[in-house]
């Protein structure tokens, strides 16, 4: 009933579920921070840039 090699596979079934859950988050995450970093740089020059847009078509010296 109580074979090694079975206690072995079950042990190495655990150890991998774990394992993989732990690199599953850990790739979350590092994504999570990077696309976080990535929209943090590139939204704000983009919404100046609509604002300049913005002022620009509504400035009154630009429609003269």
């Amino acid at each position: 009933m109580n074979d090694p090699r079975q206690e072995n596979w079950l042990e190495t079934l655990i150890g991998m579920i774990i394992g993989g859950t732990v690199i599953l988050l850990l790739i979350v995450c590092l994504m999570a921070l990077f696309r976080d970093s990535d929209e943090g740089s590139t939204n704000q020059p983009a919404k100046q840039s609509v604002v300049q847009a913005d002022e620009a078509v509504h400035s009154p010296s630009a429609t003269r």
